[in-house]
């Protein structure tokens, strides 16, 4: 049988003799990689209660009636997929009547894994590994199969094999190479329309209350430190037993998969990582994207992207990816809330869940989604083009060359990370843990990966693959290639076991305090002297409870992290703003889960507009006359560098040159201040905790490398038209963000 065009084989013989499998007729045989459709259908029904329960996390409400679009009419290929399905539930109703039941978990992901190459995001499901020849003609299905070699020369987003592709190519592709978003002339619609942007009249818009933050805002990182960096070699040198990491808020996974690719080749050393984050759904994600990597390997890492970052995929990956989430064993989770584990294949990796019923029946409820991707493509594009947002899109856009500009509104347009040139028309089925099954697309007007890494590695990444240097979503898809690979390769020579949460970040740190971090057969005690001794680590509510804490043990003063579960790494994103939890309370959490000489790294991005910290000012926590200050030394740096002067002169005659100054100033002495009156510099103290004079993990601020002074401004840094084009312009940052690192005294 064949699915999107891509036949899917049976079990190998070697399984006939398996629970008298070879007795089966040779179209059972082939029919044994099944969707499960009506078996996820009644376990949703099943969880049913687990939704109806109080959530973890955001709250989604349910549209009204009126609000509910009718259903988009079938396709001839979705009526085909129904048709399979069909067949694939008589086939499990045939597994059931002969007694196979308990072999179809065995032969699963075999099965899945000898249809791998099929689960690409290229031309007939085939990894895309390298930019591909952009000459197809998806109305008529013909498509070129080998990689670009030569760029187009008017817009560097395109690339072709050979001449002839790009002439016949040439009808398609001018509507992009000619666009208007590309021109020269393009304007803003508030110039065009001879008004003040809404930006100014009216603010920021706020979100919706179905807004969600799924992808990450800020570049990513690794926890270790640098790679080389003296900071990844301490870590690394010190910690003969194992390395533990926390990713206490983690949100999307980039800093994770950053951090675990940052290891060195061939590591095979034993790491512990726990990711918690509080919205069930990105825990969900972040739960499948593992899976999906440690039970696929590399044949996997096409269908990660996409299910990370794409608003389809090929209908060979949602079958796929039904296929992963059948083989979690939801049934048996569902009925206990003990800790859910799975082993990484042909590895001594283990990826583990500690998440409670509504977690869970989330996951079964997103996968068992009746979305059709029409109806979602048609939410997103009504809020992407929303009239209100129309003026803050024009500003985001404004700020990029022409042909980025391009790249940008074809992800807008499209929703794909894929290279611009890149085959497309066979992402025909909704990513089920992007949407919601409710809600349909719930991101930001503005959301983009590409604010969720450093540009210069998307650039490098994309000159190693041949990318054409104007496709920054082509530069960043192989970068996250490159990134998943290495993961991948870690998680087989190293012992890495992922422990996800989905906890608010200080009940978290409470419950650490008491349990410790604990893997089977691995002799642990409490984080913290006083704590409840858990041996296991694992066993359901009722057992706990049943244990006590009458049963727990008084250890001795911490000496080691690794003899007591303390942390070399914690990382809590930007829960150190007040709108949040609150620095104070993050030293407090977090601050005596720290082993000696351990570091805790916070963000604050909204500090400088806590009104109620005394210290928020006009002009982004500036007093006027250091607002003037800072101007004029934007403008005097400027001056030094051929070509800036006149980008930072365009700026502000848009209206959006307000933000320039932020780039220029030293916060450093205003910042301290915030936080001794919020109370932390005493926090600290009471935790053994100093703040890092230098940096040794991540830059202090954004556009300054780490290792420079607190003092540092970005400005100083910039050497040519292009750095200041990505680091003032061109990015998704305001120039107020602030990174912190604590440390543990030893």
């Amino acid at each position: 049988m064949a699915i999107g065009g891509h036949r899917i084989e049976g079990v190998r013989d070697s399984r006939k003799k398996l629970a008298g499998l070879g007795t089966a007729s040779p179209q059972e045989k082939r029919s044994v990689l099944k969707h499960h459709h009506e078996r996820m259908l009644a376990l949703a029904k099943s969880a049913e209660a687990g939704l109806n329960a109080p959530k973890v996390g955001q709250v989604y409400s349910r549209p009204s009636t009126a609000q509910r679009q009718a259903p988009a009419p079938k396709s001839p290929v979705q009526e085909l997929h129904d048709a399979f399905k069909h067949s694939l539930a008589e086939f499990e109703r045939s597994i059931e009547r002969a007694g196979l039941e308990e072999l179809h978990r065995e032969v699963v992901l075999e099965t899945v894994k000898a249809n791998a190459t099929r689960i690409g995001s290229g031309v007939h499901g085939l990894p895309l590994a390298a930019a591909p020849c952009a000459n197809a003609h998806p109305s008529c299905g013909r498509v070129c199969e080998a990689r670009g070699a030569h760029a187009c020369a008017a817009c560097h987003l395109v690339s072709y094999c050979r001449k002839e592709c790009q002439k016949e190519h040439w009808p398609v592709h001018k509507r992009d190479c000619k666009h208007s978003d590309v021109g020269p002339g393009w304007q803003p619609r508030w110039k065009r329309e001879g008004r003040r942007p809404n930006w100014l009249t009216e603010g920021i818009p706020q979100l919706g209350p179905l807004s969600e933050h799924l992808w990450g805002n800020t570049p990513a990182f690794s926890l270790l430190g640098p790679p080389g960096s003296e900071a990844a070699r301490g870590l690394l040198q010190e910690s003969d037993d194992v390395i533990r990491l926390c990713f206490a808020a983690s949100g999307d996974l980039r800093n994770v998969v950053s951090t675990i690719a940052g290891l060195p080749v061939g590591y095979r050393g034993r790491v512990r990582v726990i990711a918690n984050d509080h919205n069930p759904k990105t825990a969900a994600r972040n739960l499948v994207l593992l899976q999906i990597l440690g039970q696929l390997g590399e044949d996997g890492i096409d269908m990660a992207i996409a299910v990370w970052h794409s608003l389809a995929v090929t209908e060979a990956q949602d079958l796929a990816l039904s296929l992963l989430v059948d083989n979690l064993n939801l049934e048996e989770v569902l009925e206990d809330d003990s800790k859910a584990s799975w082993a990484v294949k042909k590895s001594r990796s283990r990826i583990n869940a500690r998440f409670a019923r509504p977690v869970w029946a989330r996951l079964v409820q997103m996968m068992t989604s009746p979305l059709t991707l029409q109806s979602a493509a048609d939410q997103r594009a009504a809020k992407l083009g929303d009239p209100s947002r129309a003026d803050f899109v024009d500003r985001m856009l404004q700020s990029f060359r022409p042909f980025h500009r391009a790249s940008i509104a074809r992800f807008r347009d499209f929703g794909l990370l894929l290279p611009f040139g890149a085959f497309n028309a066979h992402h025909n089925t909704p990513s089920k843990f992007l949407l919601d099954p409710e809600a349909g697309y719930t991101l930001d007007h503005l959301a983009d990966p590409l604010w969720g890494w450093r540009i210069d590695e998307v650039l490098e990444a994309g000159k190693r693959h041949n990318v054409p240097k104007n496709d920054l979503h082509g530069s960043l898809f192989f970068l996250l290639r490159e990134r998943l690979a290495s993961v991948v390769e870690k998680m087989r020579t190293a012992e890495i076991v992922f422990e996800l949460f989905c906890e608010d970040a200080s009940d978290l740190a409470n419950r650490l305090r008491v349990t410790g971090v604990f893997d089977a057969g691995e002799k642990t005690v409490p984080a913290v002297p006083g704590g409840v001794t858990n041996k296991s680590g694992s066993g359901s509510t009722k057992q706990r409870k049943r244990r006590g804490k009458s049963e727990g043990t008084e250890p001795p003063a911490p000496r080691h992290a690794t003899e007591v579960g303390l942390f070399q790494r914690v990382e809590v994103s930007n829960i150190c703003d007040e709108n949040y939890v609150g620095v104070t309370r993050v030293l407090r959490d977090w601050g005596r889960l720290l082993a000696p000489g351990g570091v805790l790294v916070g963000l604050f991005m909204n500090w400088t507009t806590d009104v109620s910290s005394g210290t928020a000012r006009l002009f982004a926590g500036m007093k006027p006359d250091e607002y003037l200050t800072a101007t004029r030394r934007v403008g005097e740096a400027a001056k030094k560098c051929p070509g800036v002067l006149e980008l930072v002169q365009s700026q502000m005659m848009q209206f959006d040159g307000t933000a320039l100054p932020n780039f220029g100033h030293d916060y450093s002495k205003d910042f301290e201040a915030y936080l001794r009156q919020r109370g932390a510099v005493k926090e600290a103290a009471k935790q053994g905790l100093v703040r890092s004079g230098v940096h040794q993990i991540v830059a202090p601020r954004l556009g300054v490398p780490v290792g420079a002074p607190k003092k540092s401004v970005p400005i100083e840094f910039l050497k040519t038209v292009d750095d200041w084009y990505w680091s003032v312009f061109a990015n998704d940052g305001t120039g107020t963000e602030v990174y912190t690192e604590w440390v543990k005294q030893r």
